[in-house]
């Protein structure tokens, strides 16, 4: 982002904003109204802001706030009401201000206005536009221009050595909001709009005074601002709901712009509650490997639906690594559905690279890759012994037997015995490679051992911990642990010497081990 700052005399800077005005239609002059009830009502709404900082913990003192500023009637009364508030709240003030370059018409005085706004107050101000300008015939062109904007702000909030950003969100942004995401099917956390404070940095103390209000307080001071002409679109859905459908609403309530947002505080907080509840159980219930996360099945279908649906967007919003953008409702119902079935099921692709999927005992989302590479180990076993296998949560012990007497087949799968004359140390114990086959017991012909895994019905997320004793360099697999040996060093009756082969998981021992 390019930036730039600007600071004159409070004078000269008044004297810019006049002559900016001169020079434009685009600015909107107000005028003063009686003067005692022009303070009375500026009072009111000042401590109206007040009280909202001070109630969502906004600002602290001695705290420096970048507050952005396009030039509009918002941003422009947020700009004026925080710097009559920087006493009281003793915080300092910054002014950013973005130019996404799509209306050269109209840019140019907007950026020159908000520096000279900044100056007039003594404020120091930061300009920017995108480093790669945006494409106005994108079909992402509003969501390709929201992050060049939040990225240019936190790149200035950082440069400036600020605390916060505060935005100009009010009453009725909040009500378009929520009627945005009603639209498109979003859950409580959706409806629940933006959140007053939000990552602890971006903070919006307007967000409990509508337009009007903040109109009535810019006529009161007499304050000038921009007009944005894509404001009288009615191409962008916002614009939409703004000039068509909110208006239509209010012949049936009136008053549909404070219940639009009182309903988004009612949700704001049921969801803060519930998310806290998911969290907790998260925290005390589920296990956490390789960048993905294991729900245990049967506690998870125990709980409440609500709980549930609270549980899977956590977990989604932990494997997309805090992202819920493009997840909906019928993801999460897909989540639980392959949960609540019995064995194996998936795996499911969802939005933002996440992957789910079951097993009978758990419930495995993470992000692709994650599950689908697990951790790579390799082991070299010298001679007969024990290798720990901290992998895959196990131990591989190796006997050299002088003679076939003592061999038990008694069937366990996690322990097997080899011709130990065809097999020639040191051997090597390793994780599943790409392209990896063997010859399984009983067969003539060498299978992929992927194709093996999956007519086993083992999930993806498992697989990569199984490991493989392998000789000749971890060319050569012997034996899958704990499922299958290779069919050329089975026992036969020329068998003279036996290796002796335990795989003992932590949860689990041979019998007679």
């Amino acid at each position: 982002m390019s930036t730039s700052g600007n600071k004159t005399s409070a004078d000269a800077a008044r004297a810019n904003i006049q002559a900016v005005i001169s020079q434009s239609g685009g600015i909107i002059r107000t005028s003063t109204i009686d003067g005692h009830r022009a303070m009375r009502e500026t009072l009111l709404f000042l401590r109206k802001i007040e009280k909202t900082i001070l109630r969502f913990g906004m600002i602290e003192p001695e705290e420096r706030i970048l507050v952005a500023v396009s030039g509009g009637a918002d941003s422009v009364c947020l700009l004026h009401v925080l710097h009559s508030l920087t006493a009281t709240l003793g915080c300092e003030l910054a002014v950013a201000h973005f130019d996404h370059g799509l209306r050269p018409a109209e840019d140019p005085q907007e950026t020159a206005f908000a520096a000279s706004l900044a100056s007039s107050l003594g404020v120091e101000c930061a300009c920017g536009q995108p480093e790669i300008p945006l494409d106005p015939g994108s079909p992402s062109l509003e969501e390709r221009a929201r992050l060049a904007r939040y990225t240019f702000l936190e790149e200035t909030c950082r440069r400036l050595g600020t605390h916060k950003i505060a935005l100009a969100h009010h009453m009725n942004d909040q009500a378009e909001t929520v009627l945005m995401r009603l639209l498109r099917g979003s859950g409580a956390e959706g409806l629940a709009g933006m959140a007053p404070v939000r990552g602890g940095r971006f903070i919006r103390p307007l967000i409990e005074v509508s337009r009007a209000e903040i109109e009535a307080y810019l006529r009161a001071k007499g304050l000038p601002y921009m007009s944005d002409s894509s404001n009288r679109s009615l191409d962008p859905l916002r614009n939409r709901l703004r000039l068509e459908l909110i208006p239509f609403l209010a012949s049936f309530q009136p008053r549909i712009v404070e219940r639009l947002a009182a309903t988004a505080e009612i949700l704001r907080l049921d969801h803060a509650f519930l998310k806290q509840c998911a969290d907790e159980w998260i925290r005390e219930r589920c296990e956490h490997e390789s960048g993905s996360v294991k729900i245990p099945r049967a506690a998870f279908v125990s709980l409440p639906a609500g709980l549930q649906n609270h549980v899977i967007r956590e977990v989604l919003r932990s494997a997309a690594r805090g992202s819920l953008r493009r997840v909906e409702i019928r993801h999460i119902d897909a989540v639980k559905a392959i949960g609540a079935a019995p064995g194996n099921r998936g795996p499911l692709h969802l939005p933002n690279g996440i992957r789910a999927e079951a097993n009978p005992a758990y419930l495995i989302v993470g992000s692709r890759t994650a599950v689908h590479t697990g951790p790579e180990f390799s082991y070299l076993m010298q001679s007969p012994g024990t290798c720990a296998l901290p992998e895959a949560g196990a131990s591989l012990t190796l006997r050299l037997m002088p003679s076939t007497d003592g061999v038990e087949l008694d069937g366990v799968p996690q322990r097997e015995y080899f011709d130990a004359d065809r097999i020639r140390f040191p051997l090597t114990v390793r994780s599943i490679r790409p392209g990896d086959r063997f010859r399984p017991l009983g067969m003539s012909g060498a299978r992929k051992l992927k194709d093996f895994l999956i007519d086993l019905k083992i999930p993806r997320s498992e697989r990569a911990r199984i490991p493989l004793l392998t000789h000749r360099s971890g060319s050569e697999i012997v034996w899958v642990c704990g499922l299958r040996i290779d069919d050329r060093f089975k026992l036969t009756t020329e068998t003279k010497r036996v290796l002796e082969g335990i795989y003992l998981k932590r949860e689990t021992a041979p019998s007679g081990a």
